[in-house]
């Protein structure tokens, strides 16, 4: 199968990505482009033989996993005020402990976390404007 330059970039950028940054793409292209997630709206009597093994590895990715690190990727210039304000909501650092963790990215942020913990955490620092992953 022959793709353009661009899709052959995007694929390789894609290999890169582990199963968590994968749903975490998966979920914001859906979110833009307001495709609806057939996973949830599946009844469960009526799985299919793809869907059940999606279903089945989202589960199984779930239990193997269970003590996350939060990588900081990217803090956009306008945003780092908020950025470290979240920084600091979310960790134990002082001022100038997250201004260094915003100098040189990436960087793990924290680690050891449960899924819940690591979500919320995602989500505080991705509100104030930064770029995170779970790992």
């Amino acid at each position: 199968m022959t793709f353009n330059k661009k899709i052959n970039e995007i694929i390789t950028l894609l290999s890169d990505l582990n199963i968590l940054e994968l749903n975490s793409l998966i979920n914001e292209i859906r979110n833009q482009f307001q495709i609806p997630d057939i996973v949830s709206t599946i009844q469960t009597g009526n799985k299919t033989k793809p869907e059940a093994n999606i279903i089945e590895q989202k589960e199984s990715a779930e239990i193997k996993k269970s003590n996350f690190e939060l990588i900081l990727q990217t803090v956009p210039t306008e945003k780092r005020v908020a950025v470290l304000k979240a920084i600091r909501n979310t960790t134990s650092l002082d001022l100038k402990g997250a201004k260094d963790s915003i100098a040189d990215l990436p960087k793990k942020l924290l680690d050891n976390l449960s899924l819940e913990e690591a979500e919320k955490a995602k989500t505080l620092l991705e509100e104030a404007g930064a770029t995170v992953i779970l790992a």
